[in-house]
């Protein structure tokens, strides 16, 4: 066997596993095995798959857009990964536009590379036809999602959760589909910035005699900057640092912060713990945030932060002073939790998922923002604390890991390794120190009773549809809230 097969090889049997784990990780059960026919799909379908990774990196990126199918840099990644189904150019660009947004000037890339392939790499870069980039990025991107539906179509998936999951799983997918085109032209025109940004970065020193400099304008001595002009008589030249590597990277990663904060912008969706908060700002007035130094998240804090999401505390002498709340945000947020909620509920979500599907928008698309259903949910249940509901809801919680020590999220002893890290107010310290306490107890009395409760929080595309027309004034969760019972979830 090649090094070349056996990679890909390799590669494949990669993907075809984190197909697999995020299927468990959608669905109850194990019905994994369309993840096969999902890899299979993309190989046949997608030309221009360059690298033996890259049909990993594909899958990594279906992934991750759908769990936050509004995120830009999600689409950004993705559409990064496709560029590489360019014809002929495509793993260079790929591999450039990687470097870039990873904050390396163009010269600097280019000077890096072997001289047999520099010279065609900076005339690709110079000629991009974006026309081109486009295209193949948008039918490379459709021919995925069919593959990836095509796969969870099969009749092994019905088998094993049953006809109406597969067609809520399916209707979501197809939004997201649907979504892609408006998706990948921002993520194309950012790669555009990128690019123009990138012509005119400056020529590093050590590239000298490596070839020729992309092509910039004469500089006539008004445009040379003061710090090289002479003075007097003075025959020397102060050293012009804007041309270093160290100056150039940090031109690059400042224009990739500013890149970053446009791009909260240009998200169509908004923080789903800022949702949250101010939801429970508004109908839990006995709650008063504790974490975050009692500032309630807004739409611009930055997401993805790994402490705990909400720590809520209540004056008094009540037995349980806290609350920890944990938001989800994903088009599947509903979906996950399915299996651990009441039989009722459960009907009445898949009810509303294929009437949604069956119903579409005038545009074509599942009514899932639009649907008024969604908002006349039972508001709040607490699930049956059995090991099969553990499990169910661990579908959607970061599990423990071993590696790290981690436990699993919004388990007891999850609370009590993140708490400590909060920035608290002085009502949060003290709720603290009730945890600790809490903590100490459970090893004299294993029923000991949490000073806290335990949410889970939804917030999916119709709540962040509801926020925007009103310029983030409605603030609303999708029902119902999940209270978990003290006995599961314990480490």
């Amino acid at each position: 066997m090649s090094a070349q097969t056996a990679a890909l090889r390799g590669a494949v049997q990669a993907a075809d596993n984190d197909v697999a784990d995020w299927l468990k990780g959608l669905v109850t059960g194990t019905g994994s095995s369309p993840s096969q026919v999902i890899v299979s799909g993309i190989l046949s379908v997608v030309p221009g798959l360059g690298q033996a990774m890259d049909v990993r990196d594909i899958v990594l990126g279906v992934i991750a857009i759908s769990r936050s199918p509004t995120s830009p840099m999600a689409w950004l990644d993705i559409a990064i990964t496709l560029v590489g189904c360019v014809p002929v150019a495509g793993d260079s660009l790929k591999t450039g536009f990687r470097l870039l947004k990873g904050g390396h000037s163009l010269p600097r890339i280019l000077d890096g590379m072997s001289p047999k392939v520099r010279g065609n790499v900076e005339k690709w870069f110079r000629e991009i036809n974006w026309g081109q980039v486009a295209s193949t990025v948008k039918r490379s991107f459709d021919d995925v999602m069919a593959a990836f539906i095509d796969g969870i179509d099969s009749w092994l998936v019905k088998t094993v959760i049953g006809q109406g999951e597969v067609k809520l799983l399916l209707a979501q997918l197809r939004d997201l589909r649907a979504r892609a085109p408006k998706m990948l032209d921002e993520a194309i025109a950012e790669l555009r910035q990128m690019w123009n940004k990138a012509l005119g970065d400056p020529k590093p020193r050590s590239t000298a005699a490596a070839g020729s400099p992309l092509p910039t304008k004469a500089a006539s001595p008004a445009d040379m900057p003061a710090a090289t002009k002479k003075s007097g008589n003075d025959t020397s030249v102060r050293r012009d640092k804007t041309g270093t590597d160290t100056a150039g990277t940090r031109s690059a990663k400042n224009d990739e912060r500013r890149a970053s904060k446009k791009r909260q912008d240009w998200s169509t969706g908004v923080p789903a713990e800022h949702i949250a908060d101010y939801w429970c700002a508004k109908n839990k007035r006995n709650l008063k945030k504790a974490n975050n130094n009692g500032k309630l998240w807004e739409e611009w804090d930055k997401a993805g932060r790994p402490g705990i999401d909400h720590v809520w505390v209540q004056a008094g002498t009540s037995a349980r002073p806290g609350v920890i709340g944990e938001t989800k945000s994903t088009l599947f947020g509903a979906f996950r939790f399915l299996q651990a909620l009441p039989e009722e509920i459960r009907q009445q979500l898949k009810e509303l998922g294929e009437s949604e599907a069956g119903n579409p928008t005038p545009g074509g698309q599942p009514n899932v923002f639009q649907s008024e259903g969604r908002d006349g949910l039972q508001s709040r249940t607490r699930i049956e604390g059995t090991g099969e509901k553990e499990e169910a809801m661990k579908n959607g919680l970061g599990k423990s890991d071993p590696r790290t020590g981690l436990p699993t999220q919004m388990s007891h002893a999850w609370i009590a390794a993140k708490l400590p890290n909060e920035a608290l107010t002085a009502s949060g310290r003290q709720f603290l120190e009730a945890v600790r306490k809490y903590k100490r107890n459970q090893l004299l009395d294993k029923n000991a009773k949490p000073p806290y409760a335990r949410w889970v929080l939804m917030v999916t595309g119709r709540q962040k549809h509801l926020h925007e027309p009103k310029q983030g004034h409605k603030h609303e969760i999708q029902p119902p809230l999940i209270a978990l019972p003290d006995n599961i979830l314990k480490v």
